[in-house]
């Protein structure tokens, strides 16, 4: 504490010198010697009460082990001793203790006694974020949620086993004419995507860009309709 006391006292000194400087037009080169040197000094004094603050922890693990072999304590005196370690010089809006939960079930959050235990904050992370579908107790009609499932199920398998014969349209080729057209009517000022291509960008293409956009989009839609994709 002596040599923080000391260091303190050297750091305020050389900030009075510095701000004295300044206010009686110091030369340039006499502000900016003061200013590294005071920045320099300030470092020193954060590093020794950061040790000192290390060393006020490691102290509080050391008496409360059962011995000299074993630096152990328990998650409520470790909870402590770090929350003691912060606030010690950053002010803090984290609450002491927090409540525990006391249902049986991890996915359910029934309010329990108060605790340090840091552990808590988790487990009512875990059941605020479990959705209990299917769940005996779950707040969700079941009902309607097996009709969306079942009805999902439904379409997807529909996808995979079309019912022959298939719409013609699927089989006929994209015209060149149909991709200029739909160029033509895209929003100018519209924002680009993540690939930062932009709607005036595709219309300012010109010819030989909308041919090969053309022939791209054509080998796409041939592939997502061959037979063996069914």
């Amino acid at each position: 504490m002596t040599h923080i006391a000391a260091k303190q006292t050297s750091t305020q000194t050389l900030k009075n010198k510095l701000r004295q400087a300044r206010e009686e037009d110091a030369p340039p080169n006499v502000i900016a010697d003061l200013g590294k040197s005071h920045t320099k000094e300030k470092h020193e004094l954060q590093k020794l009460q950061h040790q000192a603050r290390q060393k006020t922890v490691t102290d509080a693990i050391v008496s409360s082990a059962p011995n000299q072999n074993q630096h152990r304590t328990s998650p409520h005196s470790m909870w402590d001793l770090l929350r003691r370690y912060k606030t010690d010089h950053v002010q803090s809006n984290l609450p002491a203790q927090t409540h525990d939960n006391l249902s049986p079930d991890a996915r359910i959050w029934k309010l329990g006694p108060l605790t340090l235990d840091p552990q808590a904050w988790h487990r009512f992370r875990y059941a605020l974020g479990h959705h209990l579908l299917k769940h005996a107790q779950s707040p969700y009609n079941e009902a309607a949620a097996h009709r969306v499932t079942t009805s999902e199920n439904q379409t997807l398998h529909k996808v995979d086993h079309p019912t022959l014969p298939i719409d013609p349209l699927f089989h006929k080729e994209i015209e060149l004419h149909e991709l200029k057209d739909e160029i033509k009517k895209l929003n100018s000022d519209k924002s680009p995507g993540d690939d930062g291509i932009t709607n005036r960008m595709l219309q300012a293409g010109g010819p030989k860009f909308q041919e090969i956009l053309h022939e791209a989009f054509g080998m796409l839609w041939q592939h997502e309709i061959q037979p063996t994709a069914w």
